[in-house]
């Protein structure tokens, strides 16, 4: 299983932004549940309980807090890492990768900080 890479070779700004991802490697296949552990405006990392094959083909909907919608894009494995059994991040690269993750950042913050009504 291929690790992160040990230089650096991003392009876009990563936001550390927890948000619950749904995917699925055949769709419309039943969806699997995970978080964000960051995103970008080319890809995500998430947190899953399943190793993945660097190439392998997902189909994501990304869950905006506070209500805001949802994010539908396939995605493609770039990297995955063991964090410990059954716990893996793995780096996916967004098709079209042109999410405004700077905006969902302050979205995310903003439905944090702000009180429920």
């Amino acid at each position: 299983m291929p690790e992160t890479p040990s230089e650096e070779k991003r392009t876009f700004i990563r936001f550390p932004v927890e948000l619950p991802v749904d995917y699925s490697d055949s769709y419309p296949d039943q969806p699997v549940k995970a978080k964000t552990n960051d995103i970008s405006q080319e890809g995500i990392c998430m947190v899953t309980d399943r190793e993945f094959i660097v190439g392998e083909v997902l189909y994501l909907c990304i869950k905006l807090l506070d209500d805001a919608g949802e994010i539908y894009r396939k995605g493609k494995v770039i990297w995955c890492l063991r964090l410990a059994e059954n716990r893996y991040r793995a780096g996916i690269r967004l098709d079209p990768y042109d999410i405004d993750a700077d905006q969902i950042a302050l979205k995310t913050l903003r439905a944090k900080i702000t009180p429920s009504q």
